[in-house]
């Protein structure tokens, strides 16, 4: 199984793990994770000639390397030193002892590249590199998450949907305009407010003219929890709804459910870029809403966004 693939499979299963070992939460281990994560990302894309990408990683590794002690990035290297070890050592002999499976020596390829890293971007703050504005902060929380920091976030994207009860299928948009607080390193919460709309078709048979869809514009106050690996992240939702269909101009009243698997890039000045694929399922139920039968949604779609971290 590719990597990617493993790893994704790996952040379902174990919802809460927060991608590979890190050390416990203090400076160095805000350091490590960053770095990590930046070479996590570089994987992504490709990773072909370490010289090359080590070097095109660089600026990134110093926004956080020139932000820390000497002696936190000193024991960031200490304890990735042992954790290289632990792993099997060097890279490419661990390699060949595993039947040449790049896949077998993917965690030691993550901190063997994190240290080297990490080396040049100690390399350059002691050789006083650094812009002159860094200064090393002692309660260093990353630059790269958002632990320890309340931010703004915005998402905007498309679904399509399946509807029964009063059954239809279509699709639509939303924008949302959400706030977040990073517990840790590993889990933000996030909430705040939706807005969307969608055509729905109703009566749809195949080989036949489609009629003019049914406008609903919807409203839901999403509560997220999203629990991070290094570049992914696990979305977990919940939400009270609200949708009003243009032709009955009537408030329907339910809720939402919602997963979602999703990256986020590398941190842009002040902002950090997701991308998200979520599965919906809203209930509109007839007791709420004292209606004859219930409307229920499945939907599967895109958003993207960003967070604007301080």
């Amino acid at each position: 199984m590719p990597r990617a693939a493993q790893l994704t499979l790996m952040a379902l299963l174990c919802l809460g793990c927060g991608g590979p070992p890190m050390p416990p939460p203090s400076p160095v281990s805000a350091l490590t994770r960053d770095v990590a994560r930046i070479i996590d990302t570089q994987e992504q894309l490709g990773w072909f000639i370490d010289e090359l990408e080590l070097e095109a990683a660089l600026p990134d590794a110093l926004m956080s390397a020139c932000r820390v002690t000497a002696a936190t990035r000193q024991g960031a290297l200490r304890w990735l030193d042992a954790r290289v070890e632990a792993l099997g050592g060097d890279p490419g002999a661990a390699w060949q002892a595993r039947g040449e499976d790049l896949d077998a020596v993917a965690e030691l390829l993550l901190y063997h590249r994190t240290r080297a890293l990490l080396r040049r971007a100690d390399d350059w703050a002691r050789r006083g590199r650094c812009p002159f504005w860094l200064k090393p902060q002692a309660d260093f929380k990353g630059q790269q998450a958002a632990a320890g920091r309340v931010f703004f976030a915005a998402e905007t994207g498309g679904r399509a949907y399946a509807q029964w009860g009063r059954e239809g299928q279509g699709g639509g948009g939303e924008l949302r305009l959400l706030l977040g607080k990073g517990q840790s390193a590993a889990v933000t919460t996030l909430t705040g407010l939706e807005i969307g709309g969608m055509g729905l078709f109703r009566g749809v048979t195949l080989g036949e003219r489609l009629g003019a869809p049914d406008i609903i514009v919807t409203a839901a106050a999403p509560l997220t929890l999203r629990l991070h690996g290094l570049s992914r992240h696990l979305d977990l939702e919940a939400a009270p709804l609200v949708y009003v269909d243009q032709l009955e101009a009537k408030a329907r009243w339910g809720g939402r459910v919602a997963v979602g698997v999703g990256l986020s890039y590398l941190r842009l000045r002040w902002v950090l870029p997701t991308l998200t694929f979520a599965l919906t399922f809203d209930a509109l139920p007839k007791a709420l809403n004292e209606e004859a039968v219930g409307v229920y949604r499945l939907g599967a779609g895109l958003r993207a966004g960003f967070q604007l971290l301080p």
